[in-house]
This record gives structure tokens, C-alpha cells and sequence, in this order.
């Protein structure tokens, strides 16, 4: 009977040294793991100038058309461009900006691109388009030669009446590239911020 008493307890014992020796050990489980370095977000940029004679004048304070003798007949002109300086492709517009004039003058002066007439300063003081196009990064427009001339059936009416304008060079996202899923359409709906102004006294 001791004996067996004391099998049992020996035996107790041994399953409770494997129980504290089970609770010490670590599982081993497969595993693996693989790293993806290098992942890079950067904004692209839409820079744009516009060009005079192949002149950058995106900042020059010195207007394009800058003459106080006119009279019937006499024109003037600049040969305007639109460039691609950064890394997006873009749509662009060139408009009239800020037209301010008196006497009713925009209706006697004629504007003319590469020698045609497209119309009169009245017809672009609302914002309607001179020039547009696409671009892509580093290009440049084709020259356009732009004239404004004043009409020889012009009266004495118009003496000492002006005009003034901005040229406004305006550009937008162009549905060109494509991103990581293939489509191009993501910015389809890209519109132009600065809208052309008329001021007539």
C-alpha cells in the first residue's frame, strides 16, 4: 500500500515538473517577412511662361502694347508664346485681363492673329479666349503673332480715348498622365482659377 502511495506521489509530482517545464517553452512557428524600400511620393509642378520674341515677360512690368499716338490706321503687335517650365502637362489660354477703356475705342480697334482678324478689343472683354493649347513638360508653343490695329474709318470721335489691358496667361492640369491604376480621366475636371475682368468707365 506505502508503494503504491508513494508511485502516485511520485508520480504527481513528475506530471507537475512537465506542466512547469511545458509552460517555460516557446512554440516554434514557420514564418517570413519581406520589406518594400524606397516607396517615394512627389508632387509634380505646373510652371508657366509666356513669351514675347522668345522673351520671357511672365514678369515684366513693361506692356507689350505701350504706345499714347494713335490714331487711324496705325498697329502694333507682339509674337506671343506659352511654355512648359514644369514637370506636368497642362492646358493653357491667353486672354485679354483687366480691359479698361473710354469712348467706346474697342469697337474701331481690330485684333489679328498671324495677320487675320479674329475680331475687335470688344469681342475678347469678357474673358473670351486669344490663344490656346496643350503643352507637355519643356515645350513651347508655336509664335502668334498678335496685333492690335486701329480702324481707318475711325472718327474724330475717338481722339484721345483709351484702352488698357493685362495679357493673361492662364494654365491647368492637362488629363495626359495616368496614374496608378491606368486612368488619365482624374483630372479631366481641372479648371483655370483667374478669370478675366473689365473695367469701362
Amino acid at each position: 500500500m506505502k508503494t503504491t502511495r508513494k508511485s502516485i506521489v511520485v508520480s504527481a509530482l513528475g506530471l507537475l515538473l512537465c506542466a512547469a517545464m511545458l509552460i517555460g517553452t516557446t512554440y516554434a512557428w514557420f514564418s517570413d517577412s519581406v520589406t518594400n524600400q524606397g516607396n517615394k511620393i512627389e508632387a509634380g509642378t505646373l510652371d508657366v511662361a509666356l513669351l514675347n520674341n522668345s522673351a520671357d515677360i511672365s514678369a515684366s512690368v513693361d506692356p507689350v502694347f505701350d504706345y499714347d499716338l494713335w490714331e487711324p490706321g496705325y498697329s502694333t503687335g507682339a509674337v506671343l508664346a506659352a511654355k512648359n517650365n514644369g514637370t506636368l502637362a497642362l492646358d493653357y489660354e491667353i486672354l485679354f485681363q483687366d480691359v479698361a477703356t473710354t469712348q467706346g475705342i474697342e469697337n474701331v480697334l481690330d485684333v489679328l492673329v498671324d495677320g487675320v482678324k479674329v475680331g475687335t478689343l470688344a469681342d475678347f472683354m469678357d474673358g473670351e479666349v486669344l490663344l490656346n493649347g496643350s503643352l507637355t513638360a519643356g515645350q513651347t508653343s508655336v509664335d502668334k503673332a498678335v496685333t492690335v490695329a486701329m480702324q481707318t474709318s475711325a472718327g474724330n470721335e475717338y481722339q484721345a480715348a483709351t484702352a488698357e489691358f493685362d495679357i493673361l496667361l492662364r494654365a491647368k492640369q492637362s488629363a495626359v498622365e495616368t496614374d496608378g491604376f491606368g486612368s488619365s480621366d482624374y483630372d479631366a475636371g481641372a479648371t483655370y482659377t483667374t478669370e478675366a475682368t473689365t473695367t469701362q468707365p
